[in-house]
């Protein structure tokens, strides 16, 4: 049987790739919508995993004031590179792997010391290994959207699967 933490981090990296998968969708502007409900059923989803006690949106409004010039950046980032035709969406794929893949082990981290860690250790485990990830987003391995969707099926209820491949046009 898998420990907790190997699948906490197996979650991150579904969700991970699930996000930026959906960074290369076609239609603009739409990760700006779709990303936080993605990056939100991560964290609930870690939570899970280690038998969440805490409400989940005490739990993402911890994660959030933690990471949150970040999630401003991410914001920031993902607006301008919808105004560059494709090569904006590839650019930006690595730095939402990165920020998803931080916001994760924050996520794990937080349960680790049962809602202990301070604002400040937070802040530097989202920065250095989001760093980390979209430096090493090359080196994953490629999959494609429908695939991530696939991964993330068995961390999410049966329902918010159907919702979530609905909004995504998959069936």
């Amino acid at each position: 049987m898998e420990s907790t933490r190997e699948r906490a981090r197996e979650i991150i990296l579904n969700f991970s790739l699930w996000a930026a998968g959906i960074v290369l969708f076609p239609v603009p502007f739409s990760d700006l919508v779709l990303l936080m409900p993605v990056q939100s059923a991560m964290v609930i989803s870690i939570g899970r995993a280690y038998g969440l006690k805490d409400p989940p949106e005490k739990v993402l409004a911890i994660l959030a004031g933690a990471c949150g010039a970040s999630v401003f950046g991410q914001i920031t980032v993902l607006f301008v590179a919808n105004f560059i035709p494709i090569l904006g969406k590839f650019i930006s794929a690595p730095f939402v792997f990165g920020w998803t893949y931080g916001l994760g082990e924050v996520a794990m981290r937080y349960f680790d010391s049962q809602g202990e860690a301070s604002p400040d250790e937070l802040r530097t485990i989202f920065e250095k290994a989001s760093k980390e990830a979209s430096r090493n987003y090359s080196s994953r391995p490629r999959i494609q959207p429908d695939q991530a969707l696939d991964n993330i099926r068995e961390y999410v209820s049966e329902e918010e699967y159907r919702k979530i491949r609905e909004r995504f046009g998959s069936n």
